[in-house]
């Protein structure tokens, strides 16, 4: 068994090792309102750097902003709060670049946007919701810009257009328009200068220009 000698000595080394775990970890930097209500909390490294934990806070004192900084640059999931407490929106930031899923919320916290992004920019397939549930728009993104299919849909589920996009919000190619029971109500011929000629519609012929 130790002596009580011995076991100061322990104690001591114990309580040293503890204040340089400590003085080693990064602190903690606050900013206040005018009427001195915390505004942010947030970590910062030897540089000054925000590294780890940020916290901001509406005036109301709700939770605003709950994201996370390595070396200065955000890094990992961002979640945006409203001044009542309800997930606004969340991304996701590699380098500090949004990189990966951003999603966005209705108030009633069911999703109305689901997208990916890399180096800032849009990729893959953005889905936009309706607060029913029901999907509202899905769009085909390259580099940023809509490129490739696209439907839109009726609050009913039923599609209502359908079609592809060109460098942008330019229709190209075929467009077909639908009524809300699903029908076939119109096409459309698209050209790169976003010209777009009815080719045919519902108890008409309609020869193309």
């Amino acid at each position: 068994m130790l002596s009580k000698s011995n076991k100061k000595l322990v104690y001591l080394l114990q309580f040293f090792v503890l204040i340089l775990v400590l003085s080693a970890c990064n602190q903690y930097e606050k900013t206040y309102y005018d009427d001195g209500k915390l505004k942010e909390k947030y970590q910062i490294n030897k540089e000054k750097e925000k590294d780890g934990a940020y916290l901001r806070y509406h005036a109301n004192g709700t939770l605003a902003e709950e994201t996370n900084y390595q070396n200065g640059v955000q890094d990992g999931v961002r979640k945006i709060f409203t001044e009542s407490g309800d997930l606004e929106f969340t991304s996701t930031y590699s380098d500090g670049k949004l990189n990966g899923p951003r999603k966005v919320y209705f108030p009633t916290g069911k999703l109305r946007v689901d997208s990916n992004y890399k180096d800032d920019q849009l990729i893959g397939t953005f889905y936009k919701y309706y607060e029913n549930g029901n999907l509202q728009e899905e769009v085909t993104f390259v580099d940023g810009a809509e490129n490739g299919p696209f439907v839109e849909y009726y609050d009913n589920g039923v599609v209502k257009w359908k079609g592809n996009y060109l460098n942008g919000d330019n229709e190209f190619g075929l467009l077909e328009h639908f009524d809300v029971t699903g029908k076939l109500i119109k096409k459309m011929q698209c050209d790169s200068t976003r010209m777009c000629i009815t080719i045919w519609k519902e108890d008409q012929d309609i020869k193309k220009g």
